[in-house]
């Protein structure tokens, strides 16, 4: 097989990401109704300064409709074919998992600065030096609000019950927070090629809301040996809100449905041959000299050249568990804010972890190209369930 240097390509399901593009985790049963309504970058900045290549983005865009459940991939690689060996730099990845109910509205920020450095590849007789780019920080960061979330939110806070009287009802109703039933990840390198998402539904009961709601309730009316005690935090809590504090505190659980997903073959297609690579090594790391790279051999492994595309298997195992945990955090004048919630899930600390059968799915994609849309450049097929031995 001739050397064949692969070009900055774009690997995805949807560029950007969309759940009704992506990958059903039951094939043949999700909803693929969706909008996108992507915004220019707010910041978008690439430098190289004393061999320090750094790159900032921030970006948004509003998805309208239903989709899923499913996940999304996005990767930008390069690479080279050599001999019976063809490996993908991984510069950029990620995959967002989960359902889209109503309308949801996205940021998404990323920070990356990587360093180049001499390194010597060992090979007998054959070893030389390379020049790579290790990643000194790699960081994406996406915050995503569900509109039917945000509604349930505002009930929650008795802006919507407070004329029908159902100020109770909403004081003890739990806050499930505003990002939706969806869950972001990067870096599947780094992770052995595997990663899990964790769309999930958690309800947080805070104890200082539902304590102050008694207080203002009068409960000293039916228990006055609790006179004395509520007197003590009704004064407490008016001091909070002079200086405009805020505390919460109290359990947490809900529905997590986990996506396991890794890279089990990387391809590379021809005009009349495919070779696929299941013989595959990760390596990457964060303050390392490797880069975020995937390694695939096959001794008898001969491509027709020129090269078309460049393609991944992914499979995929879905689940169910129960999450459960405490949670608590603090604000002050609504600006400042910090929370912090511990959990784990109980059928996976039990030794008992649900996932269904895995289910494999091809992705291929046109090489140097600088982005993929639905309608060009882009190939997906997926394969029907397998039954786990």
């Amino acid at each position: 097989m001739a050397n064949t240097k692969i070009n900055s390509t774009v690997i995805a399901t949807s560029d950007p990401i969309e759940l009704s593009k992506g990958f059903a985790l039951n094939p043949g049963h999700a909803m693929r109704l969706e909008k996108q309504f992507s915004a220019l970058p707010f910041w978008n900045s690439s430098s190289t300064i004393l061999g320090t290549h750094i790159r900032t983005e921030a970006r948004g865009a509003i998805d309208v409709g239903f989709a899923g459940p499913s996940y999304g991939v996005r990767m930008e690689v390069d690479g080279q074919l050599k001999d019976d060996e063809m490996y993908l730099n991984v510069n950029v990845d990620e995959m967002q998992g989960g359902i889209l109910l109503g309308a949801d509205f996205k940021i998404t920020m990323s920070f990356e600065a990587k360093r180049k450095w001499i390194h010597l590849v060992k090979k007998g007789w054959h070893s030389h030096f390379e020049v790579r780019w290790s990643e000194l920080v790699d960081m994406v960061e996406t915050m995503r609000f569900s509109g039917l979330f945000v509604i349930i939110s505002l009930i929650k806070a008795g802006l919507a019950l407070q004329f029908i009287g159902a100020d109770t009802l909403a004081a003890f109703l739990p806050s499930l927070g505003t990002n939706g039933v969806w869950d972001s990840e990067s870096g599947i390198c780094r992770n052995g090629g595997k990663l899990t998402l964790h769309p999930q539904v958690m309800g947080n009961f805070d104890l200082i809301t539902i304590a102050a709601y008694i207080i203002a309730g009068g409960a000293e009316d039916i228990q006055p040996e609790l006179i004395p005690l509520i007197e003590i935090l009704k004064k407490i809590y008016t001091l909070m809100k002079d200086v405009g504090l805020s505390v919460s505190v109290g359990p947490t659980f809900g529905m997590d449905f986990p996506i396991d997903v890794s890279i089990t073959k990387i391809r590379a297609i021809g005009q009349t041959q495919t070779v696929e690579f299941d013989d595959l090594s990760f390596q990457g790391g964060t303050f390392t000299t490797e880069e975020d790279r995937v390694t695939g051999k096959d001794p008898d492994g001969d491509a027709d050249l020129p090269l078309k595309q460049v393609g991944l298997e992914l499979t995929h195992k879905a689940g169910l568990d129960l999450r459960v945990g405490a949670f608590a955090g603090v604000s002050f004048l609504k600006v400042f804010a910090k929370s912090k919630r511990f959990a784990f899930d109980v059928f996976s600390a039990l030794g008992m972890p649900y996932r269904v059968d895995p289910v494999k799915n091809d992705l291929n994609c046109d090489v140097d190209n600088p982005s993929v849309t639905s309608s060009g450049g882009l190939d997906v097929v997926l394969h029907p369930p397998e039954a786990t031995s």
